[in-house]
């Protein structure tokens, strides 16, 4: 998800604001949406912020990987952890019981210090047919556990997903049923809705997805019923932060190949009519 101002660099200045001075320590999610945050840690910083009390842990070894390949010097190296767990080379990230004694170690040793942030993404967002749920989906248990532990965890968590990531799907069984994904004996996708988890709030809980200004594009409809939802502050455990200036999205192209590009599994193209608002 290449962003315009990268979710991190959003949140720390949102807080900055709000609280002063103090110190962040930002745990990061795995998987490629959010991978390219973090050589852009690396090369930006924080603006005004000093980076001494930026912290950074994750379950990411892609992402610490390009952290460490990114020449620049605004955060050094050893202000990046690397969580410890199972190495699932699959997703290239650690995950685990491992993983979360280690998430929660930082909870209890630094939460008294400063602020802890969370930046998580997840296979699929079920935004449901009226776009007034947030449901965070994957096939992988562990994958689920770390990410809902860091929803619980975080003083401000922030969500961060390509629009064509959002379903207007109720249910993830809903999901399944789609996919057909026993009759291929498949994982099913199971899932955890930020309701579910307490102390999240339109305050401190962020959903930062792109926007589309172009009526020709696909995902135009299901962009603008987004956003026209959280107009309407039908929405009490998170809010809404859309990129309106990434008009590089606005496709001038024919339909097929816009859902190719907007739709980023194969396996979902042929259903993108059903789970997004397409015209």
């Amino acid at each position: 998800l290449q962003l315009p101002q990268s979710p991190d660099s959003y949140l720390i200045f949102q807080c900055w604001k709000r609280w002063g001075l103090f110190s962040a320590y930002i745990i990061v999610d795995s998987g490629t949406t959010l991978e390219n945050i973090f050589p852009r840690m690396k090369l930006l910083g924080f603006g005004d912020i000093p980076t001494t009390k930026i912290e950074i842990f994750t379950n990411s070894l892609s992402g610490s990987d390009a952290f460490c390949r990114m020449p620049a010097n605004k955060l050094r190296q050893e202000q990046v952890h690397l969580f410890g767990g199972a190495q699932i080379e699959k997703y290239r990230a650690v995950l685990g019981e491992v993983t979360i004694n280690a998430m929660n170690t930082v909870n209890n040793s630094y939460k008294k210090n400063g602020l802890i942030i969370g930046i998580i993404t997840a296979n699929w967002l079920l935004v449901g047919n009226g776009y007034r749920k947030l449901i965070l989906c994957s096939t992988e248990q562990v994958h689920l556990q770390y990410k809902k532990r860091l929803a619980e965890i975080a003083d401000i968590l922030i969500i961060a997903s390509p629009l064509g990531k959002l379903l207007k799907l109720d249910t993830p069984s809903e999901l399944n049923t789609i996919l057909r994904l026993r009759e291929d004996r498949k994982p099913e996708y199971e899932g955890f809705a930020i309701d579910s988890i307490p102390n999240r709030n339109h305050e401190n809980t962020i959903l930062i997805t792109t926007f589309r200004n172009n009526k020709k594009s696909i995902l135009y409809h299901h962009s603008k019923n987004l956003r026209a939802s959280h107009d309407d502050k039908k929405h009490k455990k998170y809010r809404l932060t859309t990129i309106n200036n990434f008009s590089v999205l606005d496709y001038r192209l024919d339909r097929e190949n816009q859902i190719e590009i907007e739709m980023p599994h194969q396996y979902l193209r042929e259903h993108s009519y059903r789970v997004l608002q397409i015209a």
